[in-house]
């Protein structure tokens, strides 16, 4: 199969408060599948790893929207009110999208 490779940032990110979150986008895309490998083309999503920064007790993130080409993530606190918050991410996929 293909090989497992890491994406990772290299810079320390910023949420900020947009209620959409983040958008964030890998610098080369994922495989993710085929109808022929995995039957459709988001069988094998990459596995997103968070380290926050200046969290607060209650805090919490919320990934969605993972594909092969990135993710989105929005911090809230206890409240569920969006927050701004630092944080720096690891991606493990396999091989290159098209």
């Amino acid at each position: 199969f293909l090989p497992a490779r890491t994406e990772q940032s290299t810079t320390i990110k910023t949420s900020g408060t947009s209620a959409s979150g983040l958008d964030i986008s890998f610098a080369n895309s994922f495989f993710t599948g085929t109808s022929a490998i995995g039957g459709s083309t988001s069988a094998y999503p990459p596995s997103i790893m968070v380290t926050p920064q200046n969290m607060a007790t209650g805090d919490f993130y919320q990934i969605t929207s993972i594909t092969g080409s990135g993710f989105n993530i929005k911090f809230l606190n206890s409240s569920g009110t969006v927050i701004s918050r630092n944080f720096s991410f690891s991606a493990v996929g396999y091989g290159k999208g098209g």
